[in-house]
């Protein structure tokens, strides 16, 4: 191992020193930090190896730059996140039955109308209506990740997203009519919206890691 021993004339070792190199531009191009963890145990485990046999500074000429293997990796993780974006939206547009049908369905008090009022109904069928279009968008989202067209799953992502956020918005308008004109159905009321802000939040923020995908593959050098 002595020719891996050597340094330059500031006294680092010169593979320490490419590492260090690769470890900020892995970080400059927003490379998870498990996956630049792994990019790095990796890579000082290849230069070592090369080093043995051919020394520190050809072992890093040949390993190449560290700002082209951070574009590899970045270019290699989006797609992994984009597919993770995906499968957290669409979990949380699955949930969305329990604020939509589950929770009113198994704790709304009796109803004390004939028939229901005109501006309720139309209310939850354009909730429902929506969430039945997020649906398909959804999955469709899903599959094109999965087959990496992002531009696809970032169109169907923002119809799902969309459609999401009017089923969610008129569906709690609703709600609070609805617990007005039922007596008793304030608890509903109370899960019903605190379910519908925990599962909005999460389709939130997975739609914005795939924005931000999105802006950060567009932004990537060729």
């Amino acid at each position: 191992m002595a020719t891996v021993c050597g340094h330059d004339d500031g006294g680092r070792h010169l593979i320490d020193q490419y590492l260090t190199e690769l470890a900020v531009e892995l970080d400059f191009h927003r490379v998870g930090s498990r996956r630049a963890a792994r990019i790095l145990a990796e890579a000082r485990d290849h230069l070592l190896e090369l080093a043995v046999e051919h020394g520190e500074e050809e072992a890093v000429e040949r390993f190449g730059s560290a700002r082209h293997l951070a574009l590899e990796a970045a270019r290699a993780a989006r797609p992994v996140v984009l597919l993770r974006s995906t499968l957290v939206f669409a979990a949380a547009l699955l949930l969305f039955v329990l604020p939509l049908y589950g929770i009113p369905e198994n704790t709304l008090p009796a109803a004390p109308w004939d028939e229901r009022p005109a501006h309720l109904t139309w209310k939850l069928y354009v909730s429902v209506g929506a969430f039945a279009l997020a649906v398909p968008f959804a999955l469709i989202a899903v599959a094109a990740a999965w087959l990496r067209r992002r531009r696809t799953t970032l169109v169907a992502l923002t119809l799902a997203g969309g459609s999401l956020a009017v089923s969610a918005a008129v569906g709690a308008v609703g709600a609070v009519q609805w617990a007005q004109a039922v007596p008793g159905s304030g608890m509903t009321l109370v899960l019903t919206l605190v379910a519908t802000a925990c599962l909005g939040g999460v389709a939130a923020a997975s739609l914005a890691s795939a924005g931000r995908v999105r802006r950060f593959t567009r932004d990537l050098p060729r």
